[in-house]
């Protein structure tokens, strides 16, 4: 797994419904040619449903990175590309909201500065920094017209603009 997931626990439940949704279509590849497992797939058809891993968010949220990565040529900010991922791909938006919001009053928001190359690996420090991404992203989204912006946000970093310098010029 090493450099690029680096065992991030929001990351890597991402591949829990792949794996589940695999061992269903085995199990109903077996049961088909040999008359077994039939008892199985409501098991696993139900672990593929659970309300934490909704699979066409996964999938948003991880086709989003791909498409920053390829679009800026290069890694972004993790708090700007974990923040748009969560952003388009709709996940646990209203708790995410809770925690940034709850965080912002007790004062005990994370500086972008300690999340700009890494998220904290504690649980819940990690979870405020997915929190205050989405939050962030979700403001600048109101404030500051993000889908007009980012395109020229992005490729002002392409072309090797300090992502500082682009984006406050942005």
């Amino acid at each position: 797994w090493g450099g690029y997931w680096a065992w991030d626990p929001v990351e890597n439940a991402g591949l829990i419904p792949w794996f589940t949704a695999t061992a269903f279509l085995h199990s109903v590849m077996i049961q088909e040619r040999r008359g077994m497992l039939r008892d199985r797939h409501l098991i696993v058809l139900s672990l593929a449903t659970a309300h934490y891993f909704n699979l066409n968010a996964i999938c948003r949220h991880e086709i989003s990175h791909i498409a920053m990565r390829r679009a800026a040529g290069k890694h972004l900010p993790r708090w700007l590309d974990e923040g748009l991922a969560i952003f388009h791909a709709g996940e646990h938006v209203q708790s995410r909201i809770l925690t940034a919001d709850g965080a912002a009053l007790t004062g005990t928001l994370l500086p972008l500065s300690k999340i700009t190359r890494g998220f904290p690996r504690n649980n819940r420090s990690a979870e405020l920094a997915y929190a205050q991404s989405y939050r962030f992203i979700h403001w600048l989204d109101n404030e500051h017209a993000l889908a007009r912006n980012l395109p020229k946000l992005i490729r002002q970093v392409r072309d090797d603009v300090p992502f500082e310098k682009a984006f406050v010029s942005t």
